[in-house]
């Protein structure tokens, strides 16, 4: 019976592999993406800010411009801030995609070593029994040529 439960388990580690590999794909296209976008927040803020401070250089500010300013910087930043949670999101679940994988693989190499020691017991077991039927061979040959 275990030579026949190894290679299943190790075709379904094989397929939950697959799987997470596939999500880890995923997750790292979204990681890629998040992280281009958060570089475009950090450059979209930095243009903003010098273009302001250029803007209004040399005169006084408006308080209603301040106010403007703070609005649309706040909301740049709380842009920023939710992008590098995400990004941190996503680095945890492929940190953890990544763990997944190494548990399949060692249970790969696992049941593969199982299927590999299995199948040199039953060439054990063969070379005994032809060894068995090889010296009751040689018995009989003998005894035929004694009589």
């Amino acid at each position: 019976m275990a030579k026949l439960v190894w290679p299943l388990m190790a075709r379904k580690r094989q397929a939950d592999l697959d799987v997470i590999e596939r999500r880890m794909a995923l997750l790292q296209e979204r990681r890629n993406r998040c992280s281009e976008m958060l570089a475009a927040l950090l450059s979209y803020q930095d243009d903003a800010d010098s273009g302001f401070s250029a803007r209004h250089a040399n005169r006084p500010l408006n308080p209603l411009v301040v106010a403007g300013s703070r609005s649309f910087y706040s909301r740049v930043q709380k842009g920023i801030d939710d992008q590098r949670q995400e990004l941190a999101s996503l680095d945890r679940l492929l940190e953890q995609a990544r763990q997944e994988a190494l548990v399949c693989l060692r249970d790969i190499k696992k049941y593969d070593k199982l299927v590999e020691i299995e199948q040199r017991k039953l060439e054990r077991l063969e070379l005994r029994r032809e060894a068995k039927l090889l010296d009751e061979f040689n018995c009989t040959a003998a005894s035929r040529q004694e009589d």
